[in-house]
C-alpha cells in the first residue's frame, strides 16, 4: 500500500503536479522559568523556580518612574516559526495589580489579561524580562500567585506559575 502512494506521489511530481504537504508548526523547547540574573536584551533566567522573593535589588522603570524591583521573567528555544507568529499569553493573579510597561500603565487594579509577544525569524531563543517593583505586605498577604498560559497559533506551549513574595511589613 505504502509503496503504491509513494509511487503515485512520485508520478504526480514527475508531472509536474505539486503534493500538499504537512507545514510544520512552532516547536518550543528548553522552556524556564524564574529569577533572571541580567534583565537586559540578551540577559537569561539564570534560577529555574516558581518562588520570587520580592528584593528590590534591581532598577525598573514603570509608567516613567524609577523603583527598586526584581526580575524574573521566562524564555525558550523555538524552531519552524513563520513569519508573524506570536505567543500570546494569559495570565491570573490571586491580587489584583496595575499593569504596565515603562512607558504607560496599561490597566489598574486588574488580576488578569493577555499579552502577545512576536518571535523574531523562523528560529531561536525567546527571552521575556518581567519585573515587580518592591513593596512590602502585611502578614497573610505575602504571596501573589500568578498563573500564565502561552499559545502559538491556539497551541499551548507553555504553562508556569509565579509565586510573587513580598517581604512583611516592620511593625
Amino acid at each position: 500500500m505504502s509503496f503504491r502512494f509513494a509511487s503515485v506521489v512520485l508520478a504526480l511530481t514527475l508531472w509536474g503536479w505539486q503534493v500538499a504537504t504537512p507545514v510544520a508548526a512552532t516547536e518550543i523547547s528548553s522552556f524556564r522559568s524564574g529569577l533572571v540574573c541580567d534583565p537586559g536584551e540578551r540577559g537569561w533566567i539564570c534560577i529555574d523556580t516558581e518562588d520570587i522573593h520580592l528584593t528590590g535589588q534591581g532598577r525598573c522603570v514603570f509608567n516613567k518612574e524609577e523603583f527598586p524591583c526584581t526580575w524574573y521573567g521566562f524564555s525558550f528555544d523555538y524552531q519552524n516559526s513563520k513569519p508573524g507568529t506570536s505567543l500570546v499569553c494569559t495570565y491570573k493573579s490571586s491580587m489584583p495589580a496595575s499593569m504596565g510597561n515603562p512607558k504607560e500603565v496599561l490597566a489598574e487594579d486588574t488580576d488578569e489579561g493577555t499579552y502577545s509577544l512576536p518571535l523574531d525569524g523562523a528560529s531561536g531563543t525567546f527571552y521575556n524580562p518581567q519585573y515587580t517593583v518592591l513593596r512590602t505586605a502585611e502578614a497573610g498577604q505575602a504571596v501573589v500567585v500568578t498563573s500564565s498560559r502561552c499559545t502559538v497559533d491556539g497551541k499551548e506551549v507553555a504553562r508556569f506559575r509565579f509565586n510573587i513574595i513580598a517581604p512583611a511589613r516592620s511593625k
